[in-house]
């Protein structure tokens, strides 16, 4: 029975039976007609949390939005298939010429922001995660990573070197986000953590900029660490190695699929790439939390700054099987 049949025949049995007064049928009819025509459009203000608890996934980054960390990322820069920066000066410029300053610089192997690697014949620069979208854009988009090294035909290009960042036990917690995973975990909502650093479960070392080997450990440095918060993650801890974020939820957490997601981050290149894999692609409501670091009050956890209405799972639904919309409007008093 299609939803016209189905609401003439509740019209007509009860106002022959008397059982509504006429005022109390055409609310009653109002409700529906408003229900199957957000049905037939699509929410169009979606409303973060108006699904079961259960029925929702929380996806957090971690650096800069969970956790404030010293573990350092390095960066060295190539031209022409050859290490550019001859001294510690050069990559200061260079860095500093890029916005990067303050607390952005961080200390490397050696204890040095601007250092030597061991058997490389050039300097490196060690800087915290959430500035390399800007060493990325002055570089042009033209990255690499170690032990990855650029070609003469490369140009300039950049090399990111992640060991540094292969364990993660230096962290402090970031109060607003924690307590959004405990909250969203007592309520029974599915929560993780997706961050750009290398994951030991993809079972392989990771590599410095000298091509030595590099045991990672973050998974369970960070499991440790939000197990200590009070605050563990029922859906696990996973590193993507910088891979495309969006892409990995989508591959990788969305079975069974929820009726909400939720993703926070502080970089907005990451924001931008769960955007354009997740929202209106998939059917479920998209809500993203930055981008700006949390720590800073720059971004609010409870408080999306975009949110996106789900794919339509049947956009073939004919005519027929839909709801006369005029039919009821008129019987609901509805002009």
């Amino acid at each position: 029975m299609n939803d016209s049949i189905f609401l003439r025949s509740v019209y007509l049995t009860l106002m022959r039976r008397q059982l509504l007064e006429e005022k109390k049928l055409r609310r009653f009819i109002r409700s529906i007609v408003r229900e199957e025509a957000q049905k037939a459009q699509g929410s169009k203000d979606p409303v973060p949390g108006d699904a079961p608890p259960a029925k929702q996934l929380h996806v957090f980054d971690f650096d800069d939005t969970l956790g404030v960390t010293q573990d350092s990322n390095g960066v060295m820069l190539y031209k022409d298939g050859e290490p550019a920066w001859k001294s510690a000066k050069d990559a200061e410029a260079w860095i500093n010429d890029a916005g990067i300053s303050g607390e952005d610089l961080l200390k490397g192997p050696g204890g040095q922001t601007f250092e030597q690697p061991e058997g490389i014949d050039g300097f490196a620069a060690y800087v915290s995660s959430g500035v390399l979208p800007k060493i990325k854009a002055k570089a042009g988009g033209n990255v690499k990573i170690s032990p990855n090294k650029p070609t003469a035909q490369d140009g300039e290009a950049v090399v990111f070197d992640f060991s540094p960042s292969a364990s993660a036990k230096s962290a402090e917690p970031i109060k607003d986000t924690i307590g959004k995973v405990k909250k969203v975990d007592s309520e029974g909502g599915e929560t993780a953590i997706v961050t750009a650093r290398a994951g030991e479960s993809g079972g392989k070392p990771t590599k410095n900029f000298a091509g030595k080997d590099v045991k990672i450990s973050v998974e369970k440095d960070l499991t440790d660490f939000m197990q200590k918060q009070g605050a563990p993650l029922n859906m696990g801890v996973h590193g993507t190695s910088g891979a495309n974020k969006g892409e990995f939820i989508k591959n990788n957490l969305l079975d069974p699929m929820p009726d909400e997601i939720h993703f926070y981050d502080d970089d907005g290149s990451n924001i931008d790439k769960v955007k354009g894999a997740l929202a209106g692609k998939v059917p479920a409501e998209l809500f993203l939390y930055g981008p700006g670091k949390y720590q800073e009050k720059a971004s609010d956890p409870n408080q999306p700054n975009q949110k996106y209405p789900a794919a339509k799972e049947d956009e073939k639904k004919t005519q027929a099987e839909s709801i006369d919309l005029s039919r009821w409007k008129l019987l609901a008093g509805i002009r």
